[in-house]
């Protein structure tokens, strides 16, 4: 499961969060969870700059909301959609603004 891999949302809330975002490093891949991150429909939803980048998804403007990161079972993603490791530098600044604050 490489990271910054983009899933569907198994969850109840996959209207207001149609995708999930894998941040965890591919060294921790063993694991049974992933670290991930909704990726929340902009049109629902306010976003900070800075902590929340956004991007457009099979069609949909959403944003990471980095601030609300948990742990999932990798068995319940399913098949990967895309990957956004091209953002990579973007994802990271958000995840070091949540953390830092810089």
């Amino acid at each position: 499961m490489p990271q910054f891999d983009v899933y569907a949302n198994p969850g109840r809330n996959a209207d207001l969060i149609p995708f999930l975002l894998d941040v965890q490093s591919d060294l921790l891949d063993p694991l049974e969870t992933r670290l991930v991150a909704p990726l929340v429909d902009a049109t629902r939803a306010k976003a900070i700059s800075r902590l929340n980048p956004a991007f457009v998804i099979e069609d949909r403007r959403v944003f990471l909301s980095i601030q609300e990161m948990n742990g999932y079972p990798r068995r319940a993603l399913g098949e990967s959609h895309l990957n956004l490791s091209q953002r990579r530098d973007e994802i990271l600044a958000a995840i070091d603004f949540l953390i830092q604050g810089f």
